[in-house]
């Protein structure tokens, strides 16, 4: 398997990303290793919480128009199938 090694923006509330940050420095990992290895742990569990959007509020957004947010950009790993809308 090929690896693709692409950019991809990601949106985090300001303090999430402070956590995450701050895990990688202890680590001594990257943000991008951070996301993806929790990525990995947590995906069985996002696939069973399928929660119905009218459930959601607007806390729940995680839309880079919420003024909480900052984006960082992380190398994404694969095999090309991966698209960002607009590719």
């Amino acid at each position: 398997m090929s690896t693709d090694k692409r950019k991809q923006s990601l949106y985090f509330p300001e303090e999430m990303l402070k956590d995450i940050r701050r895990e990688a420095a202890r680590q001594d990992r990257s943000l991008s290793w951070m996301v993806q290895k929790a990525w990995k742990i947590s995906r069985g569990k996002i696939a069973k919480a399928r929660i119905p959007e009218s459930m959601e509020g607007p806390s729940d957004d995680p839309s880079p128009s919420n003024e909480a947010m900052k984006e960082i950009s992380v190398p994404v790993e694969g095999d090309g199938s991966e698209r960002r809308e607009g590719d």
